[in-house]
């Protein structure tokens, strides 16, 4: 059985900078060739916060930028088929509301922190002011 404890909450306003090659930072011996920790990484930076919570002592604080890793599972990255094609559509300085939580996640005797999405939509430009 999986159980996540809630770290923090981030919900924010943010502008789509593309997505990156993110290459191995060689840090273990199965590196680089065998560790699968590069990969296309979608980079989202903060414009604004409209919601901020840290129930947890060692939630994440407030950041500048959000990076998830597209490769990841769906439970890790909150990829959801409808988010991915929606991500895949977006195109540089798009924005979008994004949220996300910190969670630290409890699973067969181990426990790690992921960062999924739990929210993504794009703002659509205001046609009526051009």
């Amino acid at each position: 059985m999986t159980t996540r404890d809630l770290l923090s909450l981030h919900e924010t306003v943010s502008r789509f900078e593309g997505i990156v090659e993110q290459p191995c930072f060689f840090l273990t011996s199965l590196c680089p060739d065998n560790c699968g920790h590069g990969g296309s990484t979608a980079v989202f930076a903060i414009q604004e916060y409209l919601n901020y919570e840290k129930p947890g002592e060692y939630g994440d604080p407030k950041s500048e930028k959000y990076h998830v890793r597209l490769k990841d599972s769906k439970e890790a990255t909150g990829l959801t088929k409808e988010r991915l094609d929606l991500l895949k559509s977006l195109v540089i300085g798009d924005i979008v509301l994004l949220s996300w939580n910190h969670d630290y996640v409890h699973k067969e005797g181990c426990s790690y922190p992921e960062r999924p999405i739990t929210k993504l939509v794009r703002f659509e430009h205001d046609t009526a002011s051009n």
